[in-house]
């Protein structure tokens, strides 16, 4: 018998013996040993595979046929594993230990509880090099861990992302729970597993089949000028107008971004032609390919059949809508069983028939209440350790919402349950400065506990609509551990949405972080189950500022996946950190470039206030959000300087 020894660290670690007592027993020809060495290799690879998915007790071993097995210490048996019987997984070690014994495979189990999700390329041998090119796109673009699947040709992306079922299309599948996945840890791009939640949304788009239509050319019914103001100024118009200028460098490929532009563009227009027309217009429009009709075409014939299928199919928040406006017709109505009229005459009182009309009008639009982070007519929390600046934020965007009239002040009631005395004073006068109202224990006879009573109490009437809520901090509402209360106060939560009204939730991240260093939520799942969008801030400090990065756990709507802000330090007082708040993610570029462009139409300096005019009246931007601006803006785009009696003024850095 042979002893091969291998002493190297490589094969070593979490407390993993990959050569059992650091000798791997050997019996056969020397002439065979590269046989047993590459199986050494085998096992040392399985190091690479990142530690936050190592640490997670999610894995099975895996058979030759890619079967999950799970083996039964007690019985010495090896039995079927389960993609959703977390009873039928080990961690780790275990499974290594086992594989190594049995020579087997490994894999993890994918959950709705972990942030993974798997991009699984598949490649055949008569995969086209058209789908090969496509895959190569998508590995650069998740710049995330990536390894070769266990066949030798496929290719497994992992990121953090959730979605709500798999995808599968053209050779590219998505799986983000319930799935079975075998790891080899043969690398292909040693990264982290890094956040991808807008990439996924954008795949699955993509990926989601629909019943094709046919296209049918419609007259404009609005003016090109029209369409492209509503467009730029939109609440998704930065990205609107970074692709317009041509822009590509967030897509794969070119071939991504102008599918981007042209599902905008079809948003604003029913009219094929005026979207085709348009799109020539754009910096994205100038390259030969969009020359070409079949081109546009195949774009636009995706885009109107998965509008179409949507059209035909009620969404869920459109269908709780409804419902309980329907509830509210029917609230005063009440059915004898002894009337004498027939059962069908009992049924069709309560058909909503005649009431759809009214439905429909009380419908929201998609508002954003916080700056591409919050909807109208929305669940939102947002989770963060003290002192990372969530209510801060949260104030300064709901400022800014108010005073751009998107929404209404006099409906907004900020609820401060986290606050010392003077902090209460301090927020409440801004609250009163920008015209939204502040509750808070012991003020004017007001007690917390009647939240939850006020939220039914609107849910029951049609006052809801339009309202919106903000707690700070939830755990003040209620108790985040037990499942039973949170449910109970969840249904109550979700009753008041589907009335109309907006929460906005702050709570707290659970004082541990995971492997990787992130924080995570505290509470039951129930917090991020049952919210619309879920997002957890991550204080960074950066010189003589502190950022605040939003990372999305979940979502629903076209909401952004990441954001950054700063604010100072230091300051003297809170009004100075409240106007200190700077979006940080490169969000105001498109703004800056409207206002270069009008200053380039002038040789001598502007006033400040004229400047200042033409953007609030013409470009529907905040007088604050303008400030910030100008501020952003001087000693990089333009000069500030003093004028005639003291003025200020704005010229164009040439």
């Amino acid at each position: 018998m042979n002893i091969i020894t291998e002493n190297s660290n490589t094969f070593q670690a979490e407390g993993i013996d990959f050569a059992e007592e650091n000798n791997f027993e050997y019996d056969g020809p020397l002439a065979d040993i590269s046989q047993f060495l590459s199986r050494i290799d085998y096992y040392g690879l399985w190091l690479n595979i990142p530690d936050e998915m190592k640490k997670r007790p999610q894995w099975a071993l895996a058979s030759k046929d890619k079967i999950p097995l799970w083996f039964d210490f007690e019985t010495g048996k090896m039995s079927p594993a389960s993609s959703t019987d977390p009873a039928t997984w080990a961690d780790f070690k275990t499974v290594v230990r086992v594989a190594k014994e049995r020579n087997l495979g490994i894999g993890y189990v994918l959950s709705k509880d972990d942030p993974f999700t798997c991009i699984d390329l598949d490649v055949k041998d008569d995969t086209p090099q058209e789908c090969l090119d496509r895959h190569q796109a998508i590995i650069d673009y998740a710049d995330s861990y990536t390894e070769v699947s266990r066949s030798g040709k496929g290719t497994h992306i992992w990121v953090k992302g959730k979605l709500d079922k798999g995808y599968r299309r053209d050779g590219v599948e998505l799986y983000p729970h319930s799935r079975f996945i075998i790891c080899t840890g043969n690398v292909i791009k040693n990264r982290p597993i890094e956040p991808r939640q807008d990439m996924l949304n954008n795949m699955t788009i993509r990926m989601s089949p629909t019943n094709v239509v046919t296209l049918v050319e419609v007259a404009p019914t609005e003016p090109d000028e029209v369409i492209l103001d509503r467009a730029k100024n939109a609440s998704n118009g930065v990205k609107f107008n970074t692709l317009w200028a041509g822009d590509h460098s967030g897509y794969p490929s070119q071939s991504e971004a102008d599918e981007a532009l042209l599902q905008m563009l079809c948003f604003y227009t029913e009219s094929n032609g005026q979207v085709m027309k348009l799109f020539r217009q754009s910096g994205l429009g100038k390259r030969d390919k969009a020359k070409r009709d079949d081109y546009l075409n195949r774009s636009i014939k995706r885009f109107r059949s998965e509008q179409a299928a949507k059209d035909a199919v009620n969404l869920d928040t459109f269908k709780q809508k409804v419902e309980n406006l329907f509830d509210r017709f029917q609230k005063n109505k009440t059915v004898s069983t002894t009337d004498g009229g027939s059962i069908l005459d009992k049924i069709r009182k309560f058909s909503m028939n005649g009431h759809i009309a009214k439905m429909k009008d009380q419908m929201m639009n998609d508002v954003y209440v916080l700056d591409g982070l919050a909807l109208l007519g929305q669940w939102t929390t947002f989770s963060a350790a003290p002192n990372s600046g969530k209510t801060l934020i949260t104030l300064n965007l709901i400022a800014e919402a108010v005073e751009n009239g998107r929404i209404d002040g006099e409906k907004v009631f900020y609820v401060n349950c986290d606050d010392s005395y003077k902090g209460k004073i301090i927020k409440g006068e801004l609250a009163e400065k920008y015209g939204f109202h502040m509750l808070s224990d012991g003020t004017n006879g007001f007690n917390s506990d009647d939240v939850k009573k006020w939220m039914e109490e609107l849910s029951k009437s049609e006052e809801a609509m339009g309202t919106v809520l903000i707690l700070d901090t939830l755990k003040k509402f209620v108790d985040l551990m037990d499942k039973k209360v949170q449910s109970k106060f969840n249904k109550t939560a979700r009753a008041y949405i589907a009335a109309g009204g907006t929460l906005i939730a702050l709570s707290h991240v659970n004082k541990n972080k995971d492997n990787s260093g992130k924080s995570i939520r505290s509470g039951t799942s129930d917090q991020l189950d049952d919210c619309d969008c879920f997002y957890i801030i991550e204080r960074e400090d950066s010189g003589d500022k502190i950022l605040a990065r939003f990372r999305n756990e979940k979502m629903r709507g076209n909401m952004v996946g990441e954001a950054v802000y700063s604010f100072a330090k230091t300051t003297d007082n809170y009004e100075s950190l409240f106007y200190s708040v700077r979006r940080e993610d490169n969000l105001s570029e498109p703004n800056i470039a409207i206002i270069t462009d009008h200053l380039k139409q002038f040789s001598e300096p502007v006033r400040v206030s004229a400047l200042k005019k033409w953007c609030t009246d013409k470009n529907r931007m905040s007088c604050r959000k303008f400030d910030q601006l100008l501020d952003n803006g001087d000693k990089t785009h333009w000069f500030v300087s003093r004028g005639d009696k003291n003025a200020r003024m704005v010229s164009l850095r040439r």
